[in-house]
């Protein structure tokens, strides 16, 4: 059943109940510092208002791998359950200095995805997957000053059903590059609508470092897009 604005409004309202606090002062890593703060206010689609800490993230560093073209960097996590959050916010990935993200890359792509059982015709629709990104930007070169910035706001999408495929597309993309961020960070949440209530799903995240090599030609270089 395909959701109308109306029944999205209802399935907005208790969401606000089901995202994740803020807890300690976020730095430019991945694991908050300082004392402990109040919860960032709701925004929307039960998300917060700020960047939250990180509930995975890459710990070791993650190689740039070349291909004909380019360098790319990947990191992929889906929460282990459907129970992530609190009073808002969602399941909450990053990738910075423990990844080894490289800064200023031409190209970078945060990916929310809905990370629970394949979704079928019947249910596609009512799916929903809402997320917002952040990133650290440094002001100086050895990035020891900077502040946390919006790179998009929170946006919703539910699932679409392809007759072709016989796949539910399903996903809230944000892309930015070239910018100094030591950091980046996505905030996700899944949702499936029951009646007049959403149910919490699992979230997939997905982040896309990408860098040309110069090796092809511009003019026939399609930069990389995720899937």
């Amino acid at each position: 059943m395909r959701m109308t604005p109306l029944s999205w409004a209802l399935l907005a309202v208790p969401l606000a109940a089901l995202g994740a606090p803020s807890t300690g002062t976020l730095s430019s890593s991945e694991h908050p510092q300082g004392a402990g703060t109040a919860p960032l206010p709701a925004a929307t689609y039960g998300l917060c208002s700020g960047p939250q800490n990180a509930d995975d993230f890459p710990s070791s560093p993650v190689p740039a791998v070349e291909t004909q073209c380019e360098f790319t960097q990947q990191f992929h996590a889906t929460s282990p359950n459907a129970s992530y959050g609190g009073s808002c916010g969602g399941y909450t990935v990053a990738f910075g200095p423990k990844g080894d993200l490289k800064r200023k890359w031409r190209y970078l792509w945060l990916k929310g995805e809905w990370g629970d059982a394949p979704l079928t015709q019947a249910n596609c629709a009512s799916a929903h997957v809402a997320a917002a990104t952040w990133g650290y930007l440094c002001t100086n070169a050895a990035c020891t000053t900077g502040a946390w910035e919006r790179i998009a706001a929170a946006r919703t999408a539910h699932g679409t059903w392809n007759t072709a495929s016989q796949v539910c597309y399903l996903s809230v993309q944000a892309n930015t590059g070239k910018k100094d961020y030591q950091t980046v960070s996505i905030d996700i949440i899944a949702t499936q609508g029951q009646g007049r209530s959403a149910v919490r799903k699992r979230a997939k995240a997905s982040i896309y470092n990408v860098q040309p090599n110069g090796k092809c030609p511009s003019a026939t270089y399609t930069p990389y897009t995720p899937p």
